[in-house]
Formats: C-alpha cells, sequence, structure tokens
C-alpha cells in the first residue's frame, strides 16, 4: 500500500498512522509500523496521542443525531442514486 514510506523512520510511521488506525495497511505493513512503535517512544506518543483522538470524534459522532429534516434528504437523494 505504502510502498514510498519506510516504516524504519518516525516520519514514514507517522505518515502511515492514519491507515494503521483504521487497519488500511497490509499485514506485513502493520507488523511494521509494530515493531517501530515498540522501539520508539516518540512515535508511541503520537500514536497514542491519535488513536485518543479518534476513539473520542467516534465516541462523539454517535451521540449526535442529524435534524430529521437533514436525514429525510439525504434519504431521499440517495433514492435517486
Amino acid at each position: 500500500m505504502h510502498d514510498s514510506l519506510d516504516f524504519d523512520t518516525c516520519l514514514g510511521v507517522m505518515q502511515a498512522l492514519d491507515d494503521y488506525l483504521s487497519r488500511e495497511l497490509t499485514p506485513e505493513e502493520a507488523r511494521q509500523v509494530d515493531e517501530h512503535l515498540e522501539l520508539c517512544e516518540l512515535c508511541m506518543s503520537h500514536f497514542q496521542f491519535e488513536r485518543a483522538l479518534v476513539m473520542h470524534i467516534r465516541k462523539k459522532a454517535q451521540e449526535v443525531r442529524a435534524p430529521a429534516t437533514l436525514r429525510a434528504r439525504v434519504l431521499s437523494m440517495l433514492d435517486q442514486i
């Protein structure tokens, strides 16, 4: 997926964290990121922050309900597709 990224470097790992968190990396790429995170406190700290942020956003997104009129409009538009 990320042929140009070097998962042995902090830059490569940090650029891959979004895909890592959403489980979009190949198993080999995820293993390389895991190995780097085990060895690098800076990247692990950044990962923990991003993971906490993503979890917070997901939780808040589940709590927010769209107004009924917006929901109806979106469903109507989807029906037209």
